[in-house]
């Protein structure tokens, strides 16, 4: 477990409240898996927020929670990524609670200070959260688009009345809906891509979600590529998600929400 430390002098810091900030980290996690275990944690200090996302093959997603005050010195510092490990053990050293009904200004704040090559993480409430100062090492990022900003591109698009999006797809998106306590809104997009089965856009309050599912009959040169990687010359970033197996459930969207 990572311990106290006196070392490197921080350069950016975020100042988050740290019940609605751990309950954004819950559902993120919920669209990791043993290949993509990893979460991000991306900084907009233009609009106050602070976004945690995640990727797994055919999904990518991202919570937005308000911040109290975001200052970088460098765009270095916009996004910090955890491990699977990092992720647990901030779980285990965070108290949560829900935050339904409890405003803001009566959540405990934690704040999150950017070094070179550590991040830390400390109660700046004066509160006892037996936290004092968590650090972690910061990985180096791959060189990748931001997920949210992928995620917002596809807001604008071109909306379908039906879609095909499978059960394990679904499972994770009504999993990180029960964590935030929200009804999933299922958005099925038009798209060109001759390898895409379906495109869906899920808003859950402050969750945003966008699946892909791709074909998965035989063809030259399968799209077995990676999250976030781009899988064919045809297709850019933003378009990039894994193929995904398995039953198929098709559902459809009424004008009160998902079927």
């Amino acid at each position: 477990m990572a311990g106290l430390t006196t070392v490197g002098q921080p350069r950016s810091t975020a100042v988050v409240y740290l019940w609605g900030f751990i309950n954004a980290i819950r559902a993120a996690a919920v669209f990791t898996d043993k290949d993509n275990p990893k979460i991000r944690i991306e900084f907009v200090p233009e609009r106050n927020h602070v976004v945690v996302t995640a990727m797994t093959v055919g999904q990518l997603a991202a919570v937005t929670v308000e911040a109290s005050w975001i200052k970088l010195s460098t765009d270095e510092d916009a996004c910090i990524e955890l491990t699977g490990a990092q992720v647990k053990e901030l779980r285990m050293l965070f108290p949560f609670r829900s935050v339904k009904d409890v405003d803001l200004e009566d959540q405990p704040i934690l704040a999150i200070e950017i070094a070179d090559f550590r991040a830390f993480f400390y109660d700046a409430t004066g509160l006892d959260l037996h936290l004092y100062r968590h650090q972690v090492p910061r990985g180096e990022l791959e060189v990748a688009p931001s997920i949210a900003k992928v995620i917002t591109a596809h807001e604008y698009r071109q909306r379908v009345t039906y879609g095909v999006l499978e059960p394990a797809m679904m499972k994770k998106i009504f999993s990180a809906c029960t964590i935030l306590k929200k009804h999933p809104d299922v958005h099925f997009l038009a798209t060109q891509d001759k390898w895409v089965t379906t495109k869906a856009l899920t808003y859950a309050g402050d969750l945003r979600v966008l699946s892909t599912v791709m074909h998965d009959d035989d063809r030259d040169g399968k799209l077995d590529a990676k999250p976030g990687e781009t899988p064919s010359p045809e297709l850019d970033a933003e378009e990039a998600t894994g193929s995904s197996v398995g039953t198929r459930l098709v559902t459809a969207r009424p004008p009160q929400g998902v079927a």
